[in-house]
């Protein structure tokens, strides 16, 4: 997946190695400034000041603070930068931020100044978000929640059983394949399902499905135990290779070449994208104690490490395992 957002970024100059870079981050630093009156014996400033006893035209208040990743020079920029202000007339009353000068009030008006450019927390959870956008466009065409409500009534015995889950199971079965193939609309369904790209795994499940139906509708078959195994595991068979199919065009497993994240910072953004995947089949397939076997199955088959697996660990499994094939 293709990290513009990184590409595209602004970026800081180092004025002593010259190196361009993303800061990692910024640090804040507030600067306490006290002003003074004579009269009131208030300490005029807290760091004195280049011309005497006159306070600057311009005050910084707080700083955005980073340093240079090649020769660690370190930067600073205005974060909260104060203009000194005249006031017209005498002052009323003494305040703490009015001072005075050559028999003249003034006060410093100060606003905030953003990061010179974006530091690369920012720019990573803009890269995260356009992931999601990404995974939520390719599974919404999937409608996986008219599927999971189908599924989470039968599992749940809520007015469906398993004849009427198989019927229904079938029948949307048969509608999304139509959809693929409107040619193929008036053909019989094994036809349709040698038709699709589908694993052999799935396209043998789906056609005993198919006759399971035909011997119940006709010689008044009773579902057993077994028959709701293979039911259960026709489903979730074709809910996974429907999700993988969506989900292996988007090229995840690329998410390891960010080149702008280091370790740390790629773990953390592939356990983002993981948990947003889950928690998107969760709250519209439901698939109970089925979920986590489910979600480890795809994540290893894109190339992901499973979530209750670092991605170093992940990473060196991945290499002994090359070297073995070896």
């Amino acid at each position: 997946m293709d990290p513009s957002v990184y590409k595209s970024a602004s970026k800081i100059k180092c004025p002593v190695c010259n190196h361009k870079f993303i800061p990692a981050y910024y640090h804040l630093e507030k600067i306490d400034y006290v002003l003074e009156n004579n009269h009131h014996n208030f300490k005029i400033m807290k760091h004195k000041t280049s011309n005497g006893d006159l306070k600057p035209k311009n005050l910084v208040r707080k700083s955005w603070i980073t340093s240079c990743p090649k020769c660690f020079y370190i930067l600073r920029f205005a974060a909260e930068l104060g203009k000194k202000r005249f006031l017209n007339g005498d002052s009323s009353r003494f305040h703490l931020k009015e001072f005075k000068e050559n028999d003249k009030w003034f006060n410093y008006e100060f606003e905030s100044i953003k990061q010179p450019v974006n530091e690369l927390a920012t720019l990573n959870k803009k890269y995260l978000e356009i992931v999601q956008i990404k995974i939520l466009d390719a599974l919404d065409g999937l409608n996986l929640f008219k599927w999971g409500k189908l599924y989470k009534k039968w599992i749940s015995d809520l007015s469906i059983d398993s004849f009427k889950f198989l019927i229904r199971f079938c029948y949307k079965f048969d509608n999304y394949c139509n959809e693929l193939n409107e040619w193929a609309s008036t053909q019989g369904i094994e036809y349709k399902i040698e038709t699709l790209n589908f694993s052999d795994d799935l396209k043998e499940i789906m056609v005993k499905i198919e006759k399971l139906r035909l011997d119940t509708m006709n010689n008044n078959h009773e579902l057993n135990k077994k028959d709701e195994d293979v039911l259960r595991k026709a489903f979730l068979k074709l809910m996974f290779e429907l999700v993988y199919d969506r989900l292996k065009d988007l090229e995840l497993d690329q998410l390891y070449l960010v080149e702008f994240y280091d370790d740390y910072d790629r773990e953390i953004l592939i356990k983002n994208v993981e948990k947003y995947i889950e928690n998107y089949i969760e709250g519209n397939l439901g698939l109970g104690n089925e979920l986590e076997n489910f979600m480890r199955t795809l994540f290893r088959k894109l190339s992901l490490p499973p979530p209750s697996e670092s991605q170093y660990h992940y990473k060196v499994k991945q290499i002994i395992a090359n070297i073995f094939k070896k």
